[in-house]
Parts: C-alpha cells; sequence; structure tokens
C-alpha cells in the first residue's frame, strides 16, 4: 500500500528522463518501431533485432500509448513493475529469501523502479518469473527483450571480448 502510494505520488516532472518517457509513450502508437525491426534482411537479423531493439518494451509502449496518455502511461507501467516485484517475494517459502530481497532491492530498485522504468520493467518481469514461475532462463530472455541491459550482459557473459551493446540512441 506505502510502495502504491510513493509510485503514485511521486514528481517526476523533475526528472531528466522523464520528458524521454513521455516522448516515447506518445511516439509508441506510430508503429514506425515496426518497419525498423525488420529492416535487417535474414533470420539473423529479426533474432538479434529482437532483442538490441528492445521489441517488448515497444510493445507495451505501443498498447499504453494507444490508451493511455503519456502521463498515466508512466505511472501504469510504474505501478505494474512495483507489483510484479512485491508479488515476485509474496508467499515464498522460505521466510528469509524475501527479508533478503526486500532489503537489497529496494535501495537500487528506488531509483531503477520509480526513475528508469524500463530497466526496472526489466527487472520486475525477471525476478516475478524467477521466483514465481521457477523460470529465470525465460525470465531473462523476456527481460533481456524489455531493456538491453539484461541483453548486453548475456552477450558480454557469453563472449569475454563482446562489448555492451551501444544504447546511446535510447533514453536509459
Amino acid at each position: 500500500m506505502i510502495m502504491a502510494a510513493y509510485a503514485l505520488g511521486i514528481d517526476r516532472t523533475f526528472l531528466i528522463d522523464q520528458p524521454n518517457y513521455l516522448d516515447n509513450f506518445a511516439a509508441a502508437p506510430t508503429l514506425d518501431w515496426v518497419h525498423a525491426l525488420f529492416q535487417d534482411s535474414g533470420i539473423k537479423g529479426l533474432i538479434i533485432a529482437v532483442f538490441s531493439e528492445e521489441i517488448l518494451w515497444r510493445v507495451w509502449a505501443t498498447v499504453l500509448g494507444l490508451v493511455l496518455s503519456p502521463a498515466l502511461a508512466v505511472v501504469v507501467t510504474v505501478c505494474v513493475l512495483n507489483l510484479l516485484v512485491v508479488l515476485s517475494i509474496a508467499r515464498l517459502s522460505d521466510p528469509v529469501l524475501p527479508l533478503i530481497i526486500w532489503i537489497l532491492v529496494p535501495v537500487g530498485f528506488a531509483v531503477t523502479g520509480l526513475l528508469q522504468l524500463r530497466q526496472g520493467f526489466a527487472f520486475a518481469v525477471m525476478l516475478y518469473m524467477a521466483l514465481r514461475m521457477n523460470r529465470p532462463v525465460l525470465g531473462t530472455l523476456i527481460a533481456a527483450m524489455i531493456h538491453t541491459t539484461l541483453y548486453s550482459r548475456c552477450r558480454s557473459q557469453s563472449s569475454p571480448g563482446c562489448a555492451t551493446a551501444d544504447r546511446s540512441s535510447h533514453c536509459c
């Protein structure tokens, strides 16, 4: 209840990334990103684009952008990702694990989950899939399609010489 009140009540007008997220939700219904997804030829290019172009974030932004105002879409996203985190640790069998997660996660999640929406949304989905559905690999793959931070980490861990993806053209 406290998290919901905080998520709904926080003033986001001072945030650096706020205009980027508002623009993201406002521009999403144009579906220009779908054309860019299929520009690379071949199945290999499409598979890479699914992760590097954050396809699930774009689908989320498009759907919310079609039915909600950009400001309300930001609030809904913050509420959903915080709800996913709460549901992830609620009713876990070991009483110590939720306490440890609850102590460790909010420190970084206060910034990631409320201010940096894509990272927070990806993290919340990954946490939910790993803890509630016992599917950590699937959760990581889905999260990588929401934000490339997880894609970049997967790539850099699988090939030691691989640098993280350049995402300078997107707001983080």
